[in-house]
C-alpha cells in the first residue's frame, strides 16, 4: 500500500482489508500497512477515525499516550492466535503508530463484548470502562415498515417499526443496561431468551415506561394514550407522571393495557396475534368471532368490512394463518371458514360471505 495513496471515508468503509483491521480479523501485514498509511498524515488519521466510527456504529476518543508495547502484547495474547501475534515497531515508527494500535485495541475489545459496547481506555495502569452512547432515530413513511436488530453474542433482539412511526434509541451504555427507546407510533418487540440478564428494552412513551422480561410485545402510542399488548413472556409497565401518581403493572400473556399519564383506560385479555400480525405475519384463531376479524381488517387496512348475512356473523374461526397482505388474509379466512371473501372493485370494501352485490 502506497502511504501517499488517497482514500475517502466512503472508500475506507468499503475497503475489505480496512474492515478486517477494524473487526479484529486482519493479518499482521495488513495491520502494518494500514498503520503506515495512517502514520503518513493527520488527514489520514482523521479519515480513519470517521470510517471506524461508521463501521462499528459508535465513536471514540483518542486516548493519551500509553505503554504501547506492553498493552499490545496483552491484547495480542487474548485476541490473536499464537502464530499470528504481532509486536509493534519501536523507535520513531513506534511513536507514529501509537494511534493505530490504540484504535485496534479499542476496536478489538469492543467487538468482543456485544451489544453492551464497552470501550476500555488503556492509558492508565488499570483499564477503566468508558460509556459510549449511540443515539439513532428511525422514521417510517405510511405503509412502510423497518426492522432493527440488536445482537448480544448469538442472541437477537428485534424491533419492527410500523408505518408513520418514529423511534429513537440509545444503545451502548453499561453492560446489560436496557436499550432506551422513545416511540411515536407503533412497534413490535421480539427479544430472544438470554439476550440480557436485565430487561433488553426500556420503552418510554408520554404516558409511561415499558420494560420487557424476555418477551414479544407491541407498543402503540397515540395522541392521547399508550397501549401495550403482550404476546409472550412478561413486561413491566409504569404509568403516570410524578411520584404520587406512578402505578406499576406486570402483564402476562395475551393481556392488553391501555393508559394515559393519569388513568388506566382499559385492561383486558385479548387475542394478541390480531394486534401483532402486521409485524409477524401470523394470526392464531381460538374460537374467534368473524366479526372480531372484520373489525381488525377495518382498523388495520383502512377499509370497510361487511358481513353479508346473519349466518356469516355467527361463524367462529379456529386455527392459525400466515399472511403478508390483506389479500393473503382474505384467502386464509375463506379457506378456514369455507366462505367467500373478496374486495369491491374500488378496493375500499371487503365482503365476507355470499352476496348478490357485484364483485
Amino acid at each position: 500500500m502506497d502511504q501517499e495513496q488517497q482514500y475517502s471515508v466512503t472508500e475506507l468503509i468499503h475497503e475489505a482489508s480496512f474492515r478486517r483491521m477494524v473487526n479484529g480479523t486482519a493479518s499482521p501485514e495488513e495491520i502494518d500497512r494500514w498503520g503506515r498509511w495512517m502514520e503518513a498524515s493527520d488527514e489520514n488519521r482523521q479519515k480513519a477515525k470517521k470510517a471506524i466510527s461508521e463501521i462499528t456504529g459508535f465513536s471514540f476518543t483518542d486516548p493519551a499516550d500509553i505503554g504501547l508495547q506492553e498493552q499490545w502484547t496483552r491484547l495480542s495474547e487474548v485476541t490473536v492466535n499464537a502464530d499470528q501475534r504481532y509486536s509493534p515497531p519501536v523507535g520513531q515508527k513506534d511513536r507514529g503508530l501509537r494511534w493505530i494500535y490504540r484504535v485496534a485495541a479499542a476496536v478489538l475489545l469492543v467487538v468482543s463484548v456485544g451489544y453492551g459496547v464497552h470501550l476500555y481506555e488503556v492509558n492508565k495502569p488499570e483499564a477503566e470502562l468508558e460509556q459510549i452512547t449511540q443515539q439513532e432515530t428511525v422514521t417510517t413513511q405510511p405503509n412502510q415498515q423497518k426492522t432493527l436488530k440488536f445482537t448480544s453474542g448469538s442472541r437477537i433482539a428485534k424491533v419492527v417499526l410500523n408505518g408513520s412511526s418514529t423511534l429513537t434509541y440509545n444503545v451502548g451504555l453499561l453492560k446489560d443496561q436496557p436499550i432506551e427507546i422513545s416511540l411515536e407510533g407503533e412497534a413490535f418487540f421480539d427479544v430472544e431468551e438470554g439476550f440480557s440478564e436485565n430487561p433488553a428494552f426500556s420503552v418510554v412513551t408520554p404516558d409511561g415506561v415499558i420494560e420487557d422480561i424476555g418477551t414479544q410485545f407491541l407498543v402503540a402510542v397515540e395522541e392521547d394514550r399508550s397501549r401495550v399488548i403482550l404476546q409472550e413472556g412478561r413486561v413491566n409497565v409504569r404509568t403516570g407522571k410524578g411520584q404520587d401518581s406512578i402505578k406499576e403493572f406486570q402483564l402476562s400473556k395475551d393481556q392488553m393495557l391501555e393508559f394515559d399519564n393519569i388513568n388506566i383506560m382499559k385492561q383486558e385479555r385479548v387475542n394478541s396475534t390480531l394486534y401483532t400480525s402486521w409485524a409477524t405475519g401470523f394470526m392464531q384463531f381460538d374460537h374467534t368471532d368473524i366479526s372480531t376479524v372484520a373489525d381488525y381488517i377495518e382498523q388495520r387496512y383502512d377499509v370497510q368490512a361487511v358481513l353479508n348475512n346473519e349466518e356469516v356473523s355467527g361463524i367462529t374461526l379456529e386455527g392459525a394463518v400466515y399472511f403478508k397482505s390483506l389479500e393473503g388474509l382474505m384467502q386464509s379466512i375463506s379457506d378456514i371458514a369455507k366462505i367467500d371473501v373478496y374486495q369491491s372493485h374500488n378496493r375500499d370494501t371487503v365482503y365476507i360471505g355470499k352476496t348478490n352485490l357485484p364483485q
